[in-house]
């Protein structure tokens, strides 16, 4: 969809990384939103669509969205430029699932490890134990979770 229809596809491993890393930014924009998916087109998406199915346009508006609702300054903007880029991807076919399932994937390894693993990391960190901290972390590294700590806490996603 990076690709306008007419054109060749150049297709290889930097296409697919570049491609997931477009998705997990989009992703990351609706993750923790009360979403609305009977909610509206953006507008700029639908022209960009009739403009010969102008795909590679449209994905920039997705991101576009996704800029202005990590800008806004309301929880309600937010959500609400949330259920526009949700809805808006839906029309592409992209954004189907919920940001957390998005993120977490098939990992090898069960929830409830990983999450008792981070509870361990945060207690080591609370101790300041970073030598354990660092440990766990490089533990769920290894199994391709990448840890993500922010002002709510820790949160995971497989890498």
């Amino acid at each position: 969809m990076s690709s306008q229809y007419r054109q060749p596809l150049d297709w290889n491993e930097q296409v697919v990384l570049q491609s997931r890393h477009s998705l997990d930014r989009l992703y990351n924009a609706l993750r923790g939103r009360k979403i609305n998916e009977e909610g509206q087109v953006s507008e700029p998406l639908k022209v960009a669509l009739e403009d010969d199915l102008n795909t590679p346009l449209a994905i920039s508006v997705l991101h576009e969205l996704a800029t202005n609702l990590h800008k806004a300054s309301s929880e309600k903007e937010k959500n609400q430029l949330a259920s526009i880029l949700k809805v808006s991807g839906a029309w592409l076919g992209l954004l189907q699932q919920e940001a957390e399932s998005w993120f977490k994937g098939e990992t090898g390894i069960d929830e409830a490890t990983i999450l008792t693993l981070i509870e361990t990391r945060t207690r080591a960190r609370e101790q300041k134990n970073f030598a354990e901290a660092d440990r766990v972390r490089d533990e769920l590294l290894k199994a391709g979770i990448l840890l993500e700590d922010g002002p709510q806490g820790t949160i995971w996603r497989q890498q």
